[in-house]
């Protein structure tokens, strides 16, 4: 309960100080650390696909079709937030928070390279037939995810070899919760610093804010039924987690701040999620 709370609070700091987005590219750094912590005590040999990542890759154009027909009604802004949220693969962060919740990162980390690289490949071309914008290539996007996953690994992979690092590594992977509450609050703030710079009508808002919640939680829960009884947690945290700052960038680039703001507010959704499940764990382990 205390760190759904912590949380909730880190979120909340974040968006009362937009100031601290200028400095959001600490978060790459901070996602870096996590992920070698959470690399330094799994075997390499873990990162191997399963028949359930083949589920989720083929349900992956289904929720675009969802996100796109959810918000229908509101307009043609409102059915590119949502699109850009189905579209959105798996957040650099959710083998973290995988890690945090007891599951398994090497599930989530196949999910996270494996999203995003077809991702950065096919999502140009589909969201500018979609929206009738122009999207730019995202290689140098693809370059610095796998960047920030395969470093860390291969960091790993390397220290593990030398004798005696074991119990170190072990007590410092202790420090993933409190870097992942100084990633949230940049995040946050990152977040409302673009609201702030992106005003736009109420009626939008307000559909885009319903309607990714409601988006979030499908997407959690249709990834908990992918990946069966042995994968519920790391299918829903592959599905659920999301990749907002790609999606975030490709609609700003093509379509503009309305339909942006639904990979923005999925930020702060996915994150409540998030907290829910760690005071979930939190009371099931008391």
């Amino acid at each position: 309960m205390l760190r759904a709370l912590a949380i909730l609070a880190a979120m909340g700091t974040g968006v009362l100080l937009p100031g601290l987005s200028a400095r959001s590219g600490w978060i790459g750094w901070i996602l870096s650390a996590m992920l070698f912590l959470g690399f330094s005590g799994m075997p390499v040999g873990r990162l191997r696909p399963e028949k359930a990542h083949l589920r989720l890759l083929l349900a992956w154009p289904l929720f675009m079709a969802l996100g796109w027909t959810v918000l229908w009604p509101f307009g043609r802004d409102a059915r590119l937030a949502g699109l850009l949220v189905g579209a959105t693969p798996t957040a650099t962060a959710a083998p973290v928070i995988t890690g945090l919740l007891g599951g398994d990162v090497g599930f989530v980390s196949v999910s996270l390279l494996g999203s995003n690289l077809i991702s950065a490949f096919l999502l140009p071309p589909l969201l500018s037939l979609a929206g009738g914008g122009r999207i730019p290539s995202t290689s140098s996007f693809l370059a610095r995810t796998l960047a920030l996953v395969l470093v860390p690994l291969a960091l790993a992979a390397i220290v593990r070899r030398f004798p005696g690092t074991a119990g170190p590594l072990a007590r410092l992977r202790g420090l993933s919760f409190p870097l992942w509450l100084a990633a949230l609050v940049l995040a946050g703030a990152k977040t409302s610093e673009f609201l702030r710079a992106h005003p736009t009508g109420i009626r939008s808002v307000l559909a885009i804010t319903v309607g990714t919640a409601l988006l979030c939680a499908v997407h959690f829960l249709a990834g908990r039924a992918l990946g069966g009884k042995e994968r519920a947690l790391e299918a829903g945290q592959s599905l659920g987690q999301k990749n907002t700052m790609l999606t975030l960038w490709l609609g700003l680039s093509a379509f503009g701040p309305v339909p942006a703001l639904g990979p923005a507010f999925y930020v702060l959704w996915h994150n409540v999620w998030n907290a829910f499940q760690m005071a979930r764990r939190g009371i099931r382990r008391s």
